[in-house]
């Protein structure tokens, strides 16, 4: 695979632009704060993201610094038209009870053809557990369960870390796997992921985007460390949710966000629109299949968002993510001229988090992009991080 040249990943934290926002915030799911997410894992929240975690980590010139030019621009921000398409796939969620105080099974459900799996559960017993997947062909011929790209992070006590984490290497290299299901044949999805010990308080997450040619049961449990998974489920009941009910089967797991025009440096200015506040971006509802339930995924957790904004004109475009709910931590990633690999920046590089301080507006550089480039962005909302954020669109400077 072509590799591209990187220089050392750094995204920049602006703390010294303070101005309101007058439309009302959503706050997603998983509101976390600063004094009981970070470093809860010693020598793992702090840390960088190490370099072999992906080999496309990237940023911007590293020597860019908040200006008042940039103030400025930031202060009179317009807002952009933007067209929002869903498109198909099932998203299969599985985030409640996202704290687990019992063994048994978290979600179950039924899926045939696209579809993405979204797991995010914390150990809430005293003993170690394992979160197994389970795999079962439900259909009257041999299927093929295809992984595309996946990713896990954890187990770990620093919820942020696993959210930022999972996102990274969501959004990094990938070895598209194989799993074949004979007819009424179940296999756990990722042995690797399902013998991983959890201790108490400690979170796991994993994200699999899948292809299958039949009917195919997904199921979800928490389990003891020794338990034979088979046999387990052959009793396990359906472990009830939480008040947040963020578990369930929903359509069109994918969201295009596309300009309604081109935009325009020059003319147009500084721009945003707004993602994952159930205003503007609505949130999806599906069904919870364990009871027929209707259900909403608040923060679209699991959502892969394509962000399609085209640059015409002389001058090129910056882009910017702006955290407005809270503390963050997450990824994005940009597809450069029909390149193979995904450009991935952390959101933010050179530290592990942002958004701490409510008095103090910050930034992630998500990159420079000009008329002849032919890119795109790719966004999830990621766990553990409050929601909305803004994408934001500026002239760059010479």
């Amino acid at each position: 695979m072509k590799h591209f040249t990187r220089i050392l990943a750094l995204v920049f934290l602006l703390s010294t632009i303070i101005f309101s926002v007058t439309s009302p915030l959503v706050q997603a799911r998983h509101h976390e704060e600063e004094n009981n997410t970070i470093n809860k894992t010693p020598g793992i929240a702090s840390s960088p993201i190490p370099a072999d975690t992906t080999d496309n980590t990237t940023s911007n010139a590293a020597n860019q610094l908040p200006n008042n030019d940039f103030k400025n621009n930031i202060s009179q921000m317009k807002k952009w038209p933007i067209e929002r398409i869903d498109k198909g796939g099932t998203l299969i969620f599985s985030d409640s009870p996202e704290t687990v105080y019992n063994d048994g099974i978290l979600y179950e459900d039924t899926v045939e053809g696209n579809g993405r799996l979204y797991y995010y559960h914390v150990n809430g017993t005293t003993a170690s557990k394992k979160v197994v997947v389970m795999l079962k062909n439900m259909d009257d011929k041999n299927v093929n369960f295809d992984i595309s790209r996946s990713a896990n992070a954890g187990p770990s006590a620093d919820y942020l870390y696993v959210g930022k984490m999972s996102q990274v290497r969501y959004f990094g290299y990938q070895v598209p796997e194989n799993i074949n299901l004979f007819q009424g044949q179940s296999k756990i999805l990722d042995t690797k992921a399902g013998n991983m010990v959890i201790k108490k308080d400690q979170l796991v997450c994993g994200i699999y985007d899948f292809k299958t040619n039949g009917k195919v049961k997904i199921t979800v449990a928490m389990m003891p460390i020794y338990e034979n998974p088979q046999t387990f489920l052959k009793t396990a009941h359906y472990l009830p949710t939480d008040s947040s009910r963020l578990r369930g089967t929903f359509s069109n797991m994918d969201r295009i966000l596309r300009s309604k025009k081109a935009y325009n440096p020059e003319k147009d200015g500084t721009v945003y629109f707004r993602v994952a506040d159930d205003n503007d971006d609505k949130y999806l509802t599906g069904i919870d299949a364990t009871d027929g339930s209707q259900v909403k995924n608040y923060g679209n957790y699991g959502v892969l968002y394509y962000f399609d904004l085209p640059v015409v004109g002389m001058q090129k475009a910056h882009y910017y993510l702006q955290p407005l709910g809270g503390v963050y931590a997450g990824a994005v990633a940009a597809k450069m001229n029909n390149e193979r690999s995904l450009s991935v920046f952390p959101t933010p590089a050179e530290r592990s988090f942002f958004g701490e301080n409510s008095l103090q507006t910050y930034f992630a550089d998500l990159g420079t992009y000009g008329r002849n480039d032919n890119f795109y962005l790719q966004y999830s909302p990621p766990g553990a991080s409050n929601l909305p954020v803004n994408i934001i669109m500026m002239p760059a400077e010479n």
